[in-house]
Order: structure tokens, then C-alpha cells, then sequence
């Protein structure tokens, strides 16, 4: 019986030390503990786009895309002009042929874009295109060959207002001629 006092007495003890190290943590952390002002932003590049692309186009079966010049050549100028045109708003296609046909003449290409208050993961770009029919058909197309993708991500002020949208361009395609 003595043993067993003994035990539940040193078993309240170190239960005490515990909860007084705790709540000493606690207080130290209320106290000292300042949460950043600057804002989480998450930044994706092109290449992590192409990745999640092809890895979607892996999981239906489809070949994957390789990325060409050709796409890209002026993508940077297309995104720029995308975000101007649509700040704040969803962003649309105008100019889309034109761009096309100066561009990759000879090549069917299709476009798809995604605008986003905020930064999103790669994931989350391509599981919105597949959610519109019209951008998982490009998306899915089995006959296309060819990549480009370009990220505009989202800008912050000083307070971490979101000051402008993250952009993300794809332009998928195939040599026809």
C-alpha cells in the first residue's frame, strides 16, 4: 500500500511539473509571440503547370505534352495582356486568334486560362478546367502534341491586399502543316 502512494504521489507531482510547463509555454507565447504581417503568397511557376498538365493527361491515358518554342514565343506579352484587359473579372479570349496566327500559323492550338483572387496550387488550376466542359475538352484532347503554360502569380500591397490576380495561360497544340 505504501508502494502504491508513493507511486500516485510522484505521479501527481510530475503531473503537476507538466501542467505548469505548459501553461508557462502558453503564457510565453501569448506574450512574446508577434504573428507575422506579411502574408502567406504562394508562387507556382510554368514548369510546375506543365507537370500537373501532363500528369492529369498520364492519369486519362493521353500522351504527354512536350513544351515548344513555337508556343511560346510572345505567351509572356499574351498574359500581360489577358491580366490588363480583365482585372478583376474573368478573363476571355479576345485576341486569341490573332495571337494564333501570328504566332504558330500551321498549328491547331487551343487556349486555356485561369484567373484566381489569390495564388492556387497547380492541382487546384487544372481540377477548375476540368470542372468546365469547354476547357477539359482542350485539356483532354488526345491529338494534341505540344505545351506552353505561363504564370502570372498574384501580387500583394504592403498590407497583403490582393493587388492583382494570378494569371495562369496554357496553350496546347499540334502541328497541322
Amino acid at each position: 500500500m505504501r508502494k502504491i502512494k508513493k507511486i500516485v504521489k510522484w505521479g501527481l507531482i510530475t503531473t503537476g511539473i507538466i501542467s505548469i510547463l505548459a501553461i508557462a509555454g502558453l503564457a510565453f507565447l501569448f506574450i512574446f509571440y508577434q504573428p507575422s504581417t506579411e502574408v502567406d503568397r504562394l508562387y507556382i511557376t510554368s514548369e510546375m503547370m506543365q507537370e500537373e498538365i501532363n500528369k492529369h493527361r498520364r492519369d486519362k491515358g493521353l500522351t504527354e505534352l512536350e513544351p515548344t518554342q513555337v508556343l511560346c514565343d510572345e505567351i509572356s506579352t499574351r498574359a500581360q495582356t489577358i491580366r490588363k484587359n480583365h482585372e478583376g473579372d474573368m478573363a476571355g479570349h479576345e485576341g486569341f486568334d490573332e495571337w494564333k496566327n501570328k504566332v504558330a500559323p500551321g498549328w491547331d492550338v487551343g487556349e486555356i486560362i485561369f484567373t484566381s483572387q489569390g495564388s492556387l496550387l497547380p492541382e487546384a488550376v487544372v481540377y477548375g478546367w476540368e470542372q468546365s466542359p469547354s476547357h477539359k475538352i482542350i485539356l483532354e484532347k488526345p491529338e494534341l502534341t505540344h505545351i506552353c503554360t505561363y504564370v502570372l502569380n498574384a501580387e500583394y500591397d504592403e498590407k497583403g491586399k490582393i493587388t492583382k490576380s494570378q494569371i495562369v495561360v496554357a496553350e496546347l497544340g499540334r502541328k497541322i502543316y
